[in-house]
């Protein structure tokens, strides 16, 4: 952990309280967990979210990031309390691959050059007319865009961008920049929330391992499937936490400096934080007070607010009544 300030050495965490991840059952998972699907065409991205929710019974599931029913790919689904960091995990740029049909036939040189321009810039266009959202002009980031193939007036492309870009509309406006209308005719995600492919499930086969478990017991069968709501956030910077403070935060109290064992380096004021206890488990999700250089001096007063608290409330003891204010 080169990347961390250590604000207090010394401290030793007690063994009896939390759990390591890798130590948490299904039932546990299930509780507060990521199923990353594998959407195919036709159902609408809450239907499958619905699907999920019911397969594994549990009783609240959300998806980040909507898949019209046309569109395929990687669809994370989050349960329980694990819907409680959706709208950090919407932070993440998603990856598309996009099949652009041009109704010109117009040179490779140009349309790599066109789609290039694009790149690394901010890029205004309007959510199409059958969205959801509202109809305002909106600014979205390109990160990355690489021409993979070019077949006659068929071109397939790559395109990372900023959350809530709609690429049928940049398609379109690929095309008025070409020269040619355009129009999307494929698409498919194969990047969103940090999740690729390689995590995406079937969701036959999900339904077939939820099957195996609830009904017959195999009590491995969703081994592997159910990931740990840590997953979602780890690109948030990181706080680590002093038990005693753990528990007072759970039963509502901000973070403050001494309750801090370690910091990332590079935190700045209004930085969006993950807050850890000792054992690696997910708190809540903070924000920070101050820069780091006053998390190195200061051992008074607030270092960070709960934004949203991921941990039962219930998960630790109250521990500040026996330990005074120590470490909060």
């Amino acid at each position: 952990m080169d990347n961390m300030y250590v604000k207090d050495s010394d401290y030793k965490p007690r063994d009896d309280l939390g759990k390591y991840i890798h130590e948490r059952s299904i039932d546990e998972l299930l509780h507060s967990g990521i199923v990353v699907v594998d959407k195919v065409p036709g159902p609408s991205s809450q239907q499958v979210s619905t699907w999920v929710k019911d397969m594994l019974k549990v009783e609240k599931a959300g998806h980040v990031g909507t898949l019209d029913p046309n569109v395929s790919g990687v669809l994370p689904i989050l349960l329980g309390k694990a819907t409680k960091i959706m709208k950090y995990m919407h932070m993440l740029p998603k990856t598309y691959v996009v099949l652009m049909h041009l109704h010109d036939k117009v040179s490779e040189r140009k349309i790599e050059h066109v789609l290039k321009s694009f790149e690394g810039k901010p890029y205004y266009h309007k959510p199409p007319r059958k969205s959801a959202v509202s109809k305002k002009p909106r600014k979205r980031m390109v990160y990355k865009i690489d021409l993979l193939e070019i077949d006659d007036k068929d071109v397939l492309f790559k395109a990372t961008v900023e959350s809530g870009t709609y690429m049928r509309t940049f398609c379109i406006d690929v095309g008025k920049k070409l020269g040619s209308k355009a129009h999307m005719q494929e698409l498919r995600r194969i990047e969103s929330g940090g999740f690729d492919e390689s995590f995406a499930v079937d969701l036959n086969e999900l339904k077939e391992k939820a099957w195996l478990y609830f009904e017959k017991g195999k009590k491995d069968a969703l081994e592997g499937y159910i990931l740990p709501v840590e997953r979602g956030v780890r690109h948030l910077k990181k706080v680590y936490i002093k038990d005693v403070a753990v528990s007072a935060i759970l039963h509502g109290a901000p973070l403050y400096y001494k309750g801090i064992v370690m910091i990332q380096k590079d935190v700045k004021k209004g930085d969006i934080l993950a807050g850890y206890n000792m054992k690696g488990e997910l708190v809540g999700i903070f924000q920070s007070q101050s820069d780091i250089e006053e998390v190195k001096k200061k051992f008074q007063g607030v270092a960070a607010r709960p934004l949203t608290i991921i941990m039962d409330r219930d998960y630790y003891p109250k521990l500040w009544k026996k330990n005074g204010d120590a470490g909060i």
